[in-house]
């Protein structure tokens, strides 16, 4: 009777877009659990996360950025909002000076603001990275390249995230993109999959892939 309910939950819930995973456990009960989240497993600066092992931030603003937070001073507004608002805030980029980070664990840890960067390391796994995050968020990335500065768009009124839960090997995300977007996304990289032949490019856009075909 065990068997055939967890069949009949999997067959009910589950669909080509889900994965099935099944993990070892010491209880006698068995738990089964939907997770709409995508699963972001990549390497990334986890000492924001302190002491804990995860955290949950939920109607969160963010910001996108296509390189490093050199000064204070270009995201000066963005920290003065997060302070007076509460609203917990996001930052996505290839890095911080020390200065920044500084600033951003000091006031966090003081209950000043809630503020997560997710910072990355830029090389040929993640430089695709950003855009991704840009698809989830059906948001823009913030680059010089656009003639865009980061203090312009820290002034800005910033796009709000759904929910983001932060881990020691990755974060998930529940994207604000429609499934219809993310569907068009995985058959652009399904494309690009074909397009690659065999080469070493062709096993970081199935990785990309997989992200966004992690649901479980």
């Amino acid at each position: 009777e065990n068997n055939k309910a967890i069949a009949k939950f999997v067959f009910e819930k589950a669909s080509l877009e889900y994965g099935v995973s099944v993990q070892k456990s010491h209880l006698k009960d068995i738990h089964l659990e939907k997770m709409d989240k995508l699963n972001f497993d990549l390497d990334y600066d986890t000492s924001f996360l302190g002491s804990m092992n995860n955290h949950t931030m939920k109607n969160y603003k963010f910001l996108i950025v296509d390189g490093q937070i050199e000064s204070i001073g270009e995201i000066h507004h963005l920290l003065d909002q997060a302070y007076k608002t509460k609203v917990p805030h996001v930052i996505f980029c290839f890095g911080m000076s020390d200065e920044v980070e500084h600033v951003i664990k000091y006031n966090n840890t003081h209950g000043k603001f809630e503020l997560f960067p997710v910072i990355v390391k830029f090389d040929e796994k993640t430089i695709n990275f950003l855009n991704d995050i840009a698809v989830l968020h059906r948001s823009n990335i913030v680059s010089s390249r656009s003639g865009q500065t980061i203090s312009q768009a820290a002034r800005e009124d910033l796009p709000e995230g759904i929910e983001i839960t932060f881990h020691k090997k990755g974060f998930k995300i529940i994207p604000v993109a429609t499934e219809q977007e993310l569907s068009r996304h995985r058959n652009f990289l399904k494309s690009r999959i074909l397009e690659a032949g065999h080469d070493e490019s062709r096993k970081l856009i199935i990785d990309r892939l997989k992200r966004f075909s992690s649901k479980s």
